[in-house]
């Protein structure tokens, strides 16, 4: 065959985005290799054990999501003084504060230790604001 009997498309070799033969031929086996049985079992043997701490952690990110790596704590300012409260609301509020003090020592409980709030500490600082640029 000579290169006159080839059609030519206008684009040289494989079309965009298609695999080469090499790289479906490995997907297709290892594809193949992690949906066995024997893998699946070793696999969930291995993380039972806890043995396989990388492919447990990317099976759960996968699974459910990346975790959040922040707590977001928003403190909205009193919009009426407690003085002019009547008791049923002075009662409510301090009951959605006594529920958000709960929530936050939760939060601070699941929290590792070296960004855990001391227990002596009454407050936290709040950030101070950006600066503004002054021209």
């Amino acid at each position: 065959m000579s290169t006159t009997d080839i059609e030519y498309t206008g684009r040289p070799g494989r079309p965009k985005g298609s695999l080469n033969k090499a790289t479906r031929e490995l997907k297709e086996y290892w594809d193949r290799f992690f949906k066995s049985p024997e893998y699946r079992e070793s696999a969930k043997r291995r993380i039972l054990a806890g043995t396989a701490a990388h492919l447990e952690s990317f099976l759960l990110t996968k699974t459910y999501g990346k975790p959040r790596e922040e707590i977001s704590l928003h403190i909205n300012p009193i919009e009426d003084e407690l003085s002019s409260m009547s008791l049923d609301e002075l009662t409510e509020y301090a009951e959605r504060v006594a529920a958000q003090v709960k929530d936050a020592a939760e939060c601070n409980d699941a929290l590792p230790a070296e960004y855990k709030l001391n227990k002596d500490e009454t407050s936290v600082r709040p950030q101070e604001p950006p600066a503004e640029n002054v021209a």
